[in-house]
């Protein structure tokens, strides 16, 4: 075992050496590989559901004209295929006459105007485009094979490399490229157990950059996780383990049991070390938010009590880590000792609002709705579920701004 790790570190030594690889565009006289300018879009039928005569899409594209899809008896699926620019667009698809109906194999929706719509995202196709041929992990390594597709403008290939992480370290690697049919290849072994992520760049000859390749993966054990099989665990990080004091915050005004308590990621940190998680049967946790915080108090619902932001859910920033909680350093390290005990990470994101000091408010009001509180007279939950405000000092966020959503 320990021979097999000081290959490898040879071996990484190496490969930091050589970092980017060289693809000589030049030497190829024509572009194996195109990416299609259209943009395809498909529809079948639910199950059971019979096929109708005729389906169409209409889109933001042109809202007065519906574009019909073709019918393949052998699939049973409706397609279609349109010239967009780069872009986002709002669509539906139109079963007979007038049933308008999402792309349910299309998760992003959105709003055009008041109706919410399924959205597609256009990219440059003037850039390559990488995608994944094959993946295969084995015990300690994996195989992967990666396509280069050039760009509408048939630019030949210049530079290709790979990069693996671990540990929220880099490890550069190298492939090898086979010019005859644009392909990389990289064949890693001697991995040891634990979260990777293997990341793929490209450019053709006129500098143009392909879109990143993001592929995680997990060596050891942990491999064949499954999130439906996951027994999750949510920590309510501040409520949980004092594992540094140092980080504990100044006490408020707030009513007691309501205030911060003194918990952080060093506490999170030392009960996975102490296998307290494990014994439990737990693989998944679920942190509470870790943005940073709103200071001091704000009313409860009950329109008397003080409340801090100890439970993460009035954020001020759109990145950073709460240093009541601990620092991004300790943040990392509880999620690497988690991935060395087995057991994934999530953490919770506030979507629904911000807290009035967050600079998204000050900055861009017009991202936010102006509503009602929620559960007060005349503001139902179930009305105004989409537009109401939990409490005036957390502005809800308006999905129908699409400044917003993106």
């Amino acid at each position: 075992m320990k021979f097999g790790k000081c290959l490898l570190l040879v071996a990484l030594m190496l490969f930091s050496i050589f970092p980017l690889m060289a693809v000589d565009g030049d030497s190829a006289k024509s572009s194996i590989r195109v990416r299609d300018s259209l943009t395809e879009f498909s529809w079948e039928p639910s199950a059971g559901e019979n096929q109708p005569s005729n389906v169409s899409i209409i889109g933001e594209w042109n809202w007065n004209t519906h574009s019909d899809l073709t019918f393949d008896a052998n699939s049973g699926t409706w397609s279609t295929s349109i010239s967009l620019q780069e872009g986002l667009y709002c669509y539906k698809f139109v079963i007979g006459e007038n049933d308008y109906r999402f792309d349910n194999d299309n998760s992003y929706r959105g709003y055009c105007g008041n109706y919410e719509n399924s959205i597609v995202r256009v990219d440059n196709t003037s850039k390559p485009v990488l995608s994944l041929d094959s993946f295969s992990i084995n015990t300690s390594g994996l195989d992967a094979t990666i396509l280069y597709w050039a760009g509408t403008s048939q630019a030949n290939p210049n530079t290709i490399n790979a990069t693996l992480m671990h540990d929220f370290s880099d490890i550069p690697i190298t492939g090898i490229w086979d010019a005859s049919n644009w392909k990389f290849s990289l064949d890693i072994e001697n991995l040891a157990d634990g979260k990777y992520t293997l990341r793929v760049n490209a450019n053709d000859v006129n500098n143009a950059e392909a879109e990143e390749l993001l592929l995680p993966f997990w060596i050891g054990e942990e491999s064949d996780f499954i999130w439906d099989d996951a027994l999750i665990y949510m920590v309510m990080t501040d409520r949980f383990v004092d594992g540094n004091s140092a980080n504990n915050p100044v006490a408020t005004s707030a009513a007691q049991g309501a205030d911060w308590q003194g918990g952080d990621f060093a506490g999170v940190t030392q009960m996975i070390q102490s296998g307290y998680f494990n014994n439990l049967g737990v693989n998944a946790l679920w942190l509470t938010p870790f943005n940073t915080a709103a200071n001091g108090t704000g009313i409860a619902g009950d329109g008397q009590h003080e409340v801090s932001a100890y439970h993460g859910y009035w954020p001020i920033e759109p990145r950073g880590v709460d240093a009541r909680l601990g620092t991004e350093a300790e943040l990392e390290e509880l999620i690497s000792t988690a991935h060395e005990h087995g057991i994934r990470v999530m953490g919770d994101l506030v979507v629904n609002h911000v807290h009035e000091d967050h600079p998204y408010y000050s900055n861009n009001p017009d991202w936010f709705n102006q509503g009602c509180l929620c559960g007060t007279e005349n503001c139902g939950w179930t009305e105004h579920r989409l537009d109401c405000l939990f409490r005036s000092y957390m502005p809800d966020i308006n999905w129908k701004n699409r400044d917003a959503s993106e």
